[in-house]
């Protein structure tokens, strides 16, 4: 049968409304959800603040916690994947009407053994990893995500981001260790060695760091001497993006390859300088 939407009034298939007793609003689907959104965008506040107190913590997305197993304190390890991963491949999404964030992070099949081993340190978080298939021109790249559970203490990684542009908060530098500097250049870091040596006599890395501006190059830069003691790090001209990345240099690039060497996953090797130094890696493949 047919029926007539109470709020654009037009004569609709039944099928288009969502089935409720008798009396109730006779809305479409469609004037129900923009109504929706318009009634949110006007009471967001009010709306938000009475689910603090009606809920509390621990009671569902709209409370202080979406889940009580959730921790509310995160290890040193757990913060520094999720900073390494948001200065490289990694990101915070929040819907329309959540109160805090979710971690989530995409990288093809080949590194899926790595993405498995960040989702092992953070296993609080409750993350899940999904075959993705991402689609570019007429070809398609199999991939997986992964994604935590919305959690109240991701909420302070929100500095990353100036509105919708990552940037790089000043203080998750000045955090940034060994642990965190591996994840980064896991996910950024290109290898560049001389053509045709296959031992890796002299090489360098560029750090895929376009995302960010000159100065946030620089500041990251001078962490990376400061870890290292070496100061063959700089920053330089990129073809795209903000035109700026972090070039490491041959005798830098030794010191950070002993720094990280312990949290190299095996399955981004190829991304590692001296494969002589990932015997002493902790991680398992």
């Amino acid at each position: 049968g047919m029926k007539i939407c109470t709020a654009c009034h037009i004569e609709k298939a039944e099928i288009e409304f969502n089935r409720h007793k008798e009396g109730r609003r006779a809305q479409c689907r469609t004037c129900q959800g923009i109504l929706g959104k318009l009634y949110w965008a006007a009471n967001r506040d009010r709306l938000l603040e009475n689910r603090r107190v009606l809920d509390g913590p621990g009671h569902g997305r709209w409370g202080t916690r979406t889940d009580p197993e959730l921790p509310d304190i995160l290890s040193i390890e757990e913060r520094q994947v999720i900073i390494g991963g948001l200065l490289g491949d990694g990101s915070l999404t929040m819907g329309q009407r959540a109160l805090v964030p979710v971690y989530r992070e995409r990288h093809g099949v080949a590194q899926e053994g790595y993405l498995q081993w960040k989702a092992d340190v953070l296993t609080r978080l409750k993350p899940r990893l999904v075959p993705h298939m991402a689609k570019i021109g007429d070809r398609e790249y199999p991939g997986v995500y992964l994604t935590t559970l919305a959690n109240p203490t991701l909420q302070e990684f929100m500095d990353f981001y100036d509105g919708r542009k990552k940037i790089v908060p000043e203080k998750f530098v000045d955090e940034l260790d060994c642990l965190g500097l591996a994840v980064w250049l896991q996910d950024d870091g290109s290898l560049s060695t001389p053509r045709g040596n296959p031992l890796y006599a002299r090489p360098t890395m560029n750090i895929c760091s376009q995302g960010f501006t000159w100065e946030e190059n620089e500041l990251l830069a001078e962490k990376i001497k400061m870890m290292t003691g070496n100061y063959k790090t700089t920053v330089m001209k990129a073809p795209n993006g903000t035109r700026a990345q972090i070039y490491v240099g041959t005798s830098a690039l030794r010191d950070v390859a002993e720094l990280t060497a312990p949290f190299w996953h095996p399955s981004m090797a190829y991304k590692f300088p001296y494969p002589e130094l990932m015997a002493s890696a902790t991680i398992e493949e």
